[in-house]
Formats: C-alpha cells, sequence, structure tokens
C-alpha cells in the first residue's frame, strides 16, 4: 500500500502496483549484467525505484550503420 498523504494517490498507486498487465522483477545484479552485454559502463543504482543508468565508452562505439543494429540487439 502507498503512504502517500493524499488518499486518491494512495489508492491510484496501490491499483498501479497490483494490476499490472506485465510484471516482471529483476535483481540489480542481473540489469547490471544486461547492461555491460550491451556496452555501457559507469554503472549506479538511482535512488528511484526501477532505475539503472549507465553510458556507452568513446572508444567503443561503432559506425552508426553498426551503431542501429547494436541498439536493436541491445533493446530486445
Amino acid at each position: 500500500m502507498s503512504f502517500h498523504k493524499d488518499v486518491t494517490w494512495r489508492l491510484l498507486d496501490t491499483f498501479d502496483w497490483y494490476s499490472p498487465w506485465y510484471q516482471s522483477k529483476h535483481t540489480y545484479e542481473e540489469v547490471f549484467r544486461w547492461f555491460e552485454d550491451c556496452g555501457l559502463e559507469d554503472l549506479r543504482v538511482i535512488e528511484q525505484p526501477i532505475a539503472v543508468q549507465g553510458r556507452r565508452p568513446t572508444e567503443l562505439r561503432p559506425a552508426p550503420a553498426q551503431e542501429t543494429m547494436e541498439i536493436e540487439r541491445c533493446a530486445e
């Protein structure tokens, strides 16, 4: 249950938590492996639920045509 001070928001938050059509849970380690497999670095946990941030190192950036294919592969 949400602890928002507004009862309407509490109800909406709680409904959102229990009603998603698709839902999956993952550990930080699992998500970090996905990011590392896509060549991202400087990974860190952000103080928000379900947020992982990373960046691709400059020296590993492929040519533009390759980059599109790599992004599609990582987005699957």
